[in-house]
């Protein structure tokens, strides 16, 4: 009887994500610097990190904000431990994207070994195509999901994961901070912990509440700090 039960339940359950998947779909939107990789730059500090490392997780590239010669790599770029797998495994039931302030070439050497077949993203932005504040002046402060998304899944619908929560600004309710990946050589679970909250977030019909258990300290002193400036726009002294 307790088997009924629990496959029934688990019956169930997969009924309510398959439904989701299709009418609801979750989109999760990746920032790639310092969340899914790390990029060293010269080239030769990037090889001394990665003395440890397994070749299978890095790559070296041209980045071309910095000074390359004659055509020569010039940066090591190394994916977070678990990336790709935990990419693999929401696409399953999540609609992903990318969401980057870096150039439109950088962006593309890193898909080429990120996603090759282009099945795990179904959209790519970049400072080529969205201006960012990092390198725009004009541009408004952080990433704005409305760009790139229908708004029929905003704000319940979409998460930003991000090293930076000043990116959360246009969106703040829809950010999760992402523990920077500095350090290749540093024990790291954060994808298992990132997969755990989407898969969490898209059982739920709103991500918002879920996401409000996951703030980090320097997310929430940053809600603090716009609440505290509109209520002092709103009621000045």
């Amino acid at each position: 009887m307790r088997g009924r039960l629990l496959l029934l339940s688990g019956s169930g359950l997969a009924g309510y994500a398959a439904v989701q998947a299709k009418m609801r779909p979750l989109h999760l939107v990746w920032d790639l610097d310092n969340t899914l990789l790390l990029s060293l730059t010269p080239l030769e500090k990037g090889v001394t990190a990665t003395k440890m490392v397994s070749p299978a997780r890095y790559f070296d590239q041209i980045d071309d904000d910095f000074p390359a010669a004659d055509g020569t790599a010039n940066t090591r770029t190394t994916f977070r431990p678990g990336a790709k797998a935990v990419l693999q495994f929401l696409g399953l039931f999540c609609t992903q994207h990318v969401f980057t302030a870096a150039q439109g070439s950088y962006t593309q050497n890193i898909l080429q070994r990120l996603d090759p077949d282009a099945s795990i993203f179904a959209s790519v932005t970049h400072r080529d195509l969205v201006p960012h504040h990092d390198h725009d002046k004009r541009a408004s402060v952080g990433k704005d999901l409305s760009v790139m998304l229908n708004v029929a899944y905003l704000p319940a619908r979409a998460i930003l994961f991000d090293d930076r929560v000043a990116n959360f600004t246009p969106q703040r309710d829809n950010g999760l901070h992402v523990r920077s990946y500095d350090d290749v050589n540093r024990i790291d679970w954060e994808m298992a912990r990132l997969c755990f909250i989407a898969s969490l977030a898209f059982l739920s019909p709103d991500v918002r509440p879920v996401l409000q258990f996951f703030r980090s300290s320097q997310h929430q002193a940053r809600l603090f700090e716009s609440d505290s400036k509109s209520t002092r726009d709103t009621n000045p002294e």
